[in-house]
């Protein structure tokens, strides 16, 4: 789920390759969801967006409160280590032949579009 301000221009869905039966579009625009609006449950990046904006508008020079941006660090970072042990579908940990993590450098690749 990505909720991203989406220009007028902007191409939507592209689909590549050639299906056996060709893609109907009407199956494809339900794929997508559009609406003005931002919330928590919609957007998992909303949240912490928000707290960041709280966070700088706090430090700005009409405000002037480094104490309320401290605060929204300290959320942020129980935010992060709530987010960094939950079991999330999906999240994998690379690991050796014995089920032990891998540890040092790690890097992800993928294929560039052909």
């Amino acid at each position: 789920m990505r909720c991203e301000p989406l220009p007028r221009s902007a191409v939507l869905l592209e689909v590549h390759g050639e299906p056996r039966t060709p893609p109907q579009p009407r199956r494809l625009a339900g794929t997508v969801a559009l609406g003005a609006e931002r919330t928590v449950e919609r957007d998992a990046a909303f949240a912490p967006r928000v707290l960041a904006g709280v966070a700088a508008q706090a430090l700005s020079s009409a405000v002037n409160d480094p104490t309320i941006a401290v605060q929204v660090l300290q959320h942020g970072d129980a935010f992060l280590h709530a987010v960094g042990r939950s079991w999330l579908r999906g999240r994998h940990v690379l690991g050796e032949a014995d089920g032990e993590p891998r540890t040092g450098a790690a890097r992800m690749t993928s294929a560039p579009p052909s």
